[in-house]
């Protein structure tokens, strides 16, 4: 039973390890400059693991109720793997590219995603246009698509396929 869980393993590992370096990383581009020393980081890592876990327990809540749902025939099927497989690249493209753009949001808004980031919605037209000529998309959409595949190859053992070992029931 615990092999159908490995795909969801390892996203959450992922999301918790995406999470702790865009949190390093705006310690080190924004928090030294601000006076965030190196002596409070455990506690901002620690603090802000914690917040991760409990976004990532939400987030990953309905793969993880199919993962359990699944019979065992479906669970093994060709297209069971493909749809574990392409969901885990869209899930990790996703992860790596919103944590890039939280990085850029920080520098405009010396803030982390908040409700600004929603406001925006409202104008998606201008956001858009305003958001394609002042930063690097396609560069970040390229990058995280790499990472991604990248990611899903080194989880490849741990998500349902030959020579995977979350095939089991």
């Amino acid at each position: 039973m615990t092999h159908r869980f490995r795909p969801l393993i390892a996203l959450g590992a992922a999301s918790l390890l995406v999470g702790a370096v865009l949190r390093a990383t705006l310690w080190w581009q924004f928090g030294v400059a601000d006076g965030v020393s190196v002596a409070e980081l455990p506690s901002v890592l620690a603090r802000g693991l914690l917040n991760d876990l409990v976004v990532t327990l939400y987030a990953f809540t309905p793969f993880a109720l199919y993962l359990a749902w699944v019979p065992a025939r479906w669970m093994r099927s060709r297209a069971n793997r493909i749809l574990i497989s392409a969901g885990s690249w869209i899930t990790l493209f996703v992860m790596v590219f919103l944590a890039v753009v939280e990085r850029y949001f920080f520098q405009e808004f010396d803030a982390r995603f908040n409700l600004v980031a929603f406001d925006y919605l409202a104008y998606p037209t201008e956001v858009v246009g305003d958001v394609w000529t002042e930063y690097p998309v396609v560069r970040t959409a390229i990058a995280a698509a790499l990472i991604a595949s990248a990611g899903v190859f080194l989880m490849r053992r741990w998500l349902p396929g030959p020579g995977g070992q979350g095939t089991g029931a």
